[in-house]
């Protein structure tokens, strides 16, 4: 609830310097439709972390080792997190399967800072759980969860149009523009530039892609909604849909 408040709060100032210092128009309807989604996902998810509390402290009882909690544990946890959420994201946009849960949060046609919250709301309940290695390998529960906290607040500031270019900055982290770039709807952006809060792991594994210019967003392929069960069916709409043509 509290991050739908942050969400609802950055959005409206957001909207302000959209509508005041530069004379564009909001999207109300879809930005609503982003709240909701993002609420009801949030529910889901307070709903099972008593669940991702028990098995975090479950594997970590099976840890071989256990690190002591400091500022280079703490770094190494981050870039764990980061290197995850990176291979996460990946696979999620290159297997149908998860792209037809995962394209939720492409399908929004307008770049706010609520669209961060345009989540799938099943991966919400188990989400998680990807970092669980890290637990596994000594890390505290504690800390992990705390990274992980860390990277999606990063990950909702980086859905804006109000900040451009940011020069040095845009080199090492996932930036406005570097996040863009991955969620415009036409060319090969969607395939690129997966990090969370790094751009690191694009820059090495050969994925990244800087901005050249504004360029549409969505999914060229899905018409716009602003019903948000519509919008949670209609990748797996598309996937069947795609099977069923394969079959033929």
């Amino acid at each position: 609830m509290y991050l739908a408040l942050l969400v609802w709060g950055g959005l409206l100032v957001e909207s302000l310097f959209l509508l005041y210092r530069h004379g564009l128009s909001v999207a109300w309807n879809e930005q609503a439709a982003n709240l909701f989604i993002l609420i009801v996902g949030g529910a889901l998810r307070i709903s099972v972390r008593g669940v991702f509390l028990v098995v975090f402290v479950a594997v970590a009882a099976l840890a071989p080792v256990h690190w002591e909690t400091s500022p280079v544990s703490a770094v190494l946890c981050f870039l764990g997190v980061d290197l995850i959420f990176y291979g996460w994201h990946r696979f999620l946009h290159h297997h149908p399967f998860g792209f037809a849960l995962h394209s939720v949060h492409h399908t929004g046609h307008t770049f706010s800072l609520s669209l961060a919250g345009r989540l799938p709301w099943p991966l919400r309940l188990v989400d998680d759980f990807v970092c669980l290695p890290l637990v596994l390998v000594g890390f505290s529960p504690l800390l992990v969860f705390l990274c992980m906290g860390v990277s999606f607040a990063a990950q909702y500031l980086v859905h804006t149009n109000l900040v451009g270019r940011l020069g040095p900055l845009d080199w090492l982290f996932n930036t406005p523009s570097n996040h863009r770039v991955h969620h415009h709807a036409q060319g090969p952006g969607q395939r690129r530039n997966f990090g969370a809060a790094l751009m690191v792991w694009d820059r090495l594994f050969g994925t990244y892609q800087a901005e050249e210019g504004p360029a549409p967003f969505g999914l060229a392929d899905v018409p716009a909604s602003h019903n948000p069960f519509e919008i949670q069916l209609a990748g797996f709409k598309r996937f069947f849909a795609q099977r069923k043509q394969e079959v033929r």
